[in-house]
């Protein structure tokens, strides 16, 4: 079969046999695989964020309102429109003498929710601004109006 050359049958080399049959199989392999589905690029998408925080001064909260803008204002990413400011009591947990912790309203504060609509890519985990990603529970410094708070993105909705 291999001769005293090392050709097969006379013919070939043995070594450029083997590198044949590599090619060979690797052109099969190639050739018969499924292709891989095409991934869209991702669209922008109309998007309610919301931040919300326990304990924000009232003067704070009196100064945000429907219409302002909303930013992160550690990276200066413009997070929307605000449409809607919700305020209520503001609280904080306090221990008793025992040491048993308590939620208290705390006199001069607002439990402060801002929600702001904004164009943005959507994904599994959260959401993409200016190429920052913000899911829920992210805690960031914003500017909403003329205030600035500290907060937590508290919810995040597809509108369309």
């Amino acid at each position: 079969m291999i001769d005293k050359n090392g050709k097969i049958f006379g013919l070939i080399n043995a070594i450029d046999f083997v590198a044949a049959l590599a090619l060979a199989g690797a052109a099969v392999f190639f050739l018969l695989r499924k292709p891989e589905a095409a991934v869209a690029a991702p669209t922008d998408q109309l998007i309610k964020i919301s931040v919300s925080s326990e304990d924000v001064a009232d003067f704070v909260g009196e100064s945000i309102f429907a219409g302002d803008r909303l930013e992160d204002s550690d990276k200066d990413v413009y997070m929307g429109k605000i449409t809607a400011v919700n305020l209520s009591e503001g609280y904080a947990y306090v221990n008793d003498a025992e040491g048993i912790v308590h939620k208290s309203v705390k006199e001069g504060a607002y439990s402060i929710t801002v929600t702001a609509e904004v164009m943005a890519q959507v994904t599994e985990t959260g959401v993409v601004l200016a190429g920052n990603k913000y899911g829920v529970g992210h805690s960031l410094t914003v500017r909403a109006g003329k205030g600035k708070f500290y907060g937590k993105v508290s919810g995040i909705e597809i509108v369309g």
